[in-house]
Formats: C-alpha cells, sequence, structure tokens
C-alpha cells in the first residue's frame, strides 16, 4: 500500500513526533532519520510517514466526527452540498439492441444521469438507483463538495509556523481519503436505510388496507383469468365459495395488436353464467394479461343484456399471488381434482367473497403491493 496505517506509522515512532508538532514544538526531521529502516531512511520518508499517520489521527478527532455526523443528517450544514449523482456502467455503456438486458435501458432511463441534492432525494428513487445498479445498469454514489476541506477541524491546531505548510498538506489528504468518503459511506447508508423502513411502512400500510379489503358476500362470482395462450381460466363459485363450474375459452386475434371474444367464447361464458342460482351474478376479472379485452367483452355482454334473466355486473381483481397459490399444496388439498391453471381461477372468485380468508393462503411478498 502507498499508505502507512497508523498502527505501522506508531511502530515506527512517527506518533512521538507528531505529539511534539501538537505541542507546538519546532522538530528538525533530520534526527528521526534512520538508515537502516526503508520506510525512515531520508526526510523526505519520514515526512511521509509523519503525512499519513497525522491524516489518519486528525480524521480520528472528536471534533471531526462530529462534523462527520452534522454532514450526514442532511441539513445543508455549512452551506456544503451534498448530491446523489449516478451514471451509465461500462456493461450498460456495451448493450446492444438485441441483448437481453437492453431493455432495462429504458427501464431505468430515469436514473442513468442522475443528480439530485441528497435532501430531496426521495426513497422510491433511492431504491430504483439500487435496481438498476444491482442489475448492473449504473453506478451511483455520493457526491461531497471538495469545500468540506475549508472547515476541516484540524485546521485550528496550533503548529509551530515552520510546520504550518505541512499541516494544510496533511489536512488536505486527511480530506480527499477520510473525510469525504466517510461521508459519502454515512449519507449512503442514511439514504438506504430510510428507504428500506419506508418501502417496509408502505408494504405493511398496503397489506393491511388489502386484507381489510370489504367482502361481497351473499352473490355467487364468476372469476375469469385472462390469457392469450393458455386461453382465460373461468370459474364461478356460490356464496359460500365452492365451486359450481369451470371452463376455459380462447380470444379471437384479428390483428396484431387486437384480441377479442368471438361467438363461442361468448357461450362458453354464457353457459357457465347459466348455471348461476341467483338473481344477481358478480363477474370479476383478473388484472393481468388480457385483462383490457376481456373487460371491454364482459361490459358489452353486460349493455346487450346477454346475461337475461340474471343480472350481471363485474369488478376487476388483483391476480398476484394467485399462480403461486396454484402450485401449492394447499391449493392441492383444496381443490385436488382442478387443474392447476382454473385452480387461480377460483382463488380470484373467493378473494372477491372474503379477501382475507384468501390471501392469508399466499406469502405477503408474493401480492404485488410493495413499493417495487
Amino acid at each position: 500500500s502507498p499508505f502507512l496505517c497508523s498502527c505501522k506509522s506508531a511502530e515506527l515512532g512517527v506518533d512521538v513526533i507528531c505529539r511534539r508538532l501538537y505541542d507546538g514544538e519546532k522538530v528538525d526531521l533530520r534526527q528521526y532519520v534512520r538508515c537502516a529502516e526503508e520506510e525512515m531512511n531520508s526526510v523526505a520518508k519520514v515526512e511521509t510517514a509523519m503525512l499519513h499517520y497525522l491524516s489518519d489521527d486528525v480524521h480520528k478527532m472528536q471534533e471531526t466526527q462530529i462534523l462527520i455526523q452534522k454532514m450526514s443528517e442532511l441539513k445543508n450544514y455549512l452551506g456544503i452540498k451534498v448530491s446523489v449523482v449516478s451514471s451509465l456502467s461500462k456493461k450498460a455503456k456495451s448493450l446492444k439492441k438485441d441483448d437481453k438486458d437492453f431493455p432495462l435501458l429504458e427501464h431505468f432511463k430515469l436514473y442513468t444521469s442522475f443528480d439530485k441534492d441528497a435532501r430531496f432525494v426521495q426513497p422510491f428513487q433511492v431504491l430504483a438507483l439500487e435496481r438498476a445498479s444491482s442489475k448492473g445498469i449504473i453506478n451511483w454514489k455520493v457526491r461531497v463538495d471538495d469545500r468540506i476541506g475549508q472547515y476541516h477541524p484540524a485546521k485550528k491546531l496550533r503548529l509551530h509556523d515552520a510546520h504550518l505548510e505541512f499541516l494544510k498538506n496533511a489536512v488536505r489528504d486527511s480530506t480527499k481519503r477520510f473525510l469525504i468518503p466517510t461521508i459519502e459511506r454515512s449519507v449512503r447508508r442514511r439514504l438506504l436505510d430510510k428507504a428500506e423502513r419506508s418501502a417496509i411502512d408502505c408494504f405493511a400500510k398496503n397489506v393491511r388496507e388489502l386484507l381489510l379489503t370489504a367482502p361481497l358476500k351473499g352473490h355467487p362470482v364468476l372469476a375469469i383469468d385472462p390469457g392469450y395462450s393458455n386461453g382465460c381460466k373461468c370459474a364461478l363459485v356460490d356464496a359460500s365459495g365452492e365451486v359450481v363450474e369451470t371452463g376455459v375459452f380462447y380470444l379471437v386475434q384479428r390483428s396484431k395488436e387486437h384480441w377479442e371474444m368471438d361467438s363461442r367464447a361468448e357461450g362458453v361464458l354464457l353457459q357457465m353464467a347459466s348455471k348461476c342460482r341467483s338473481s344477481k351474478l358478480i363477474i370479476a376479472v383478473g388484472n393481468g394479461t388480457a385483462s383490457r379485452m376481456v373487460q371491454c367483452a364482459v361490459a358489452s355482454l353486460i349493455k346487450r343484456n346477454a346475461f337475461s334473466p340474471v343480472s350481471a355486473s363485474f369488478c376487476v381483481i388483483s391476480e398476484c399471488g394467485a399462480s403461486i397459490y396454484s402450485a401449492t399444496e394447499l391449493a392441492a388439498a383444496e381443490l385436488p381434482d382442478l387443474d392447476i391453471n382454473i385452480r387461480s381461477a377460483v382463488s380470484l372468485a373467493r378473494r372477491v367473497i372474503d379477501p382475507i380468508s384468501e390471501y392469508v393462503k399466499i406469502a405477503p411478498k408474493h401480492l404485488g403491493v410493495g413499493s417495487y
């Protein structure tokens, strides 16, 4: 290492020299030259060893640690700017359009050249920066204005006039090697801690609200788990959540972007609805793939009064965790005779009737209510 650690410097007796400097003495460095020791065999090397020791020593001063703490609180202390900045990583700069990670450039485009006062960086932005960094797209860091060196407590030390220039060099070195990096690490850690606490609070609040969703009891529910290649899985359950009928219909592709329900698909849906033994039916459409198209089709059927004599209405339900649940041992035990894809539709239907009883079957991390 080009730098002597304070322990090594102390072994060389440099700490004794520095104590004399602190006492205001004028020290003749020539008397400390020791030809037998490589690190101390010239005045220049003695001075270098002293510089490294003093840089480390003044960084450990109580006043310096207080300065670090105050700067880390992000309250514009001393008017020194602390920023959060980011730049593209080497990996990101070399990405080509056919690379699998290329879409990440668009996904994180707001954070590829980020530069903002650390006081005003929001928790979600810190999390996004951290995610982009973990994907290898950006490098982000905290940057402290170099002017912080003007306020280094060591500048107030009273050394002999002959050693004032040496003190300036030591303070400059300590600021660059110790003070600024320490503040940057401290601020980064503080920002990450704050962001993680915020994410946990947000997640807890959202899970609570999800579990306390008002149930829609007293009516049968026809749930649709939309999809393209595997079709739209359907499940009709009665007011108590028992499975009455299941089925699958397929959307027809009319163009590259346009899919719709044809008469055959409508027939499957209407045939299932006819099994309803109530005057009112709730149709729950999952919010995943193809959801919008299925919603439009169901709304059109309701408008045409196609479900008559049953009075039908529809709602949109979160699909998060449904596919996870359908593959669990619990789902297999509850719905042993149903295909794994149909089980997710049953789960959606039961979420409408008794949300909390259904959501507690799924690990919270799969509920889709976190910050990311």
